[in-house]
């Protein structure tokens, strides 16, 4: 369960904090360095690690430009949707504990949820409900993340 989370290949330097921010604040996340791996090489990885997704974050004229959505089955791997298309990057601080679970709220959490591969609460959690559990705020043109309400890790702007 979860998302291996990786840039393109020659990579901005926004991207590759991206990738650190986003496993940072995402339940069960993992970052890792593309290197010169194909993509199958990236979804090998992620099945080592058990991941059910791989997110690539794509550079343009320096600046991240946007991040696909693999999905990984135990021997194939197909990427899910068009690339969503990111504006612009705002960075807030890394949260100072891991989130147990993630709950989308907005007009496009069930797509981010599918996405990310994650239900409103994972089944190992048993959080009740406090604040451990990160709020994901799906707006239409943003994606922010909320835990025990101050926002953390990485504010997107999207197409």
């Amino acid at each position: 369960m979860g998302v291996l989370v990786t840039t393109g290949r020659n990579p901005c330097g926004e991207a590759r904090e991206l990738c650190r921010s986003l496993a940072s604040v995402l339940p069960l996340a993992a970052c890792e360095n593309r290197g010169n791996k194909t993509i199958e090489g990236v979804v090998s990885r992620a099945r080592l690690y058990g991941k059910k997704r791989v997110a690539v974050i794509s550079c343009g004229n320096g600046k991240v430009s946007g991040m696909s959505f693999a999905k990984v089955t135990g021997s194939s791997w197909e990427w899910l949707g068009a690339p969503a298309g990111i504006r612009g990057v705002r960075f807030n601080g890394a949260p100072k504990a891991a989130a147990c679970c993630a709950e989308f709220t907005g007009a496009r959490a069930g797509e981010w949820r599918a996405l990310l591969e994650s239900g409103d609460r994972l089944a190992e959690c048993g959080c009740p409900g406090d604040g451990a559990c990160l709020a994901v705020v799906c707006g239409e043109k943003s994606v922010s993340f909320v835990l025990s309400g101050k926002k953390v890790g990485p504010e997107l702007a999207l197409e």
